[in-house]
């Protein structure tokens, strides 16, 4: 599971992707669980593709803002048409009223078994978004990476890539995203990235 939590801890995010329904295999599930002044826990709401699909894997990853009024799930299989494992990556927002579906993100020259969304990160204002895509050809042979996505008033747009210049085939940069609190940092877990101690992984850390 995957799990998130916001600033003031009231409202947590937790990633299922491995849950069943509908007949399907691991189209997985998110839920957001909410603190009354009480402290206790409620579920506020259950997150799933409008879509589901044989392992789609919803909620590999998840993150939500410093308010809580804006997730991220990422779906690292979903298959897009033909294309099997592409993955992508939901924003959900609430305000006011029920959690909507604000936004699919999907970078334009996403490929079969690229797995965007097995790593994802938002900014604390929820107006940038970072997609791993462990498995992209970036600067080829598929050493992964990840996307830059970002919030205006046109909606949510891609940006560019991050690409580590010294990536090769199989590290899976990208696996996992993390974003400082200024949103000016950007870290990339590279798991099977070889290195003086063999496959023992690495990770990048990009400035925006």
């Amino acid at each position: 599971a995957a799990i998130a939590l916001s600033a003031d801890g009231a409202r947590v995010l937790v990633g299922s992707p491995g849950d069943a329904f509908l007949g399907l295999t691991s189209p997985g599930t998110a839920y957001v669980f909410l603190r009354d002044a009480g402290g206790s826990w409620a579920r506020e709401t259950t997150l799933r593709s409008a879509a589901p699909g044989d392992l789609d894997r919803f909620g590999s990853s998840v993150d939500i803002s410093a308010t809580g009024d804006r997730v991220i799930v990422g779906a690292q299989w979903r298959s897009l048409g033909a294309a099997t494992f592409v993955g992508e990556a939901l924003v959900y927002r609430r305000a006011p009223g029920p959690w909507t579906l604000e936004a699919t993100l999907s970078a334009a020259g996403a490929a079969m078994f690229d797995n965007q969304g097995r790593g994802v990160a938002l900014s604390r204002d929820a107006t940038i978004a970072i997609v791993g895509a462990p498995a992209g050809p970036f600067g080829g042979g598929g050493a992964g990476g990840a996307h830059i996505f970002m919030r205006d008033a046109r909606g949510w747009v891609e940006g560019e890539a991050l690409v580590a210049s010294d990536g090769e085939a199989d590290d899976a940069i990208g696996m996992a995203t993390v974003l400082s609190a200024d949103a000016t940092t950007v870290g990339l877990g590279a798991p099977f990235d070889v290195t003086a101690m063999g496959r023992s992984g690495s990770a990048r850390v990009f400035s925006l």
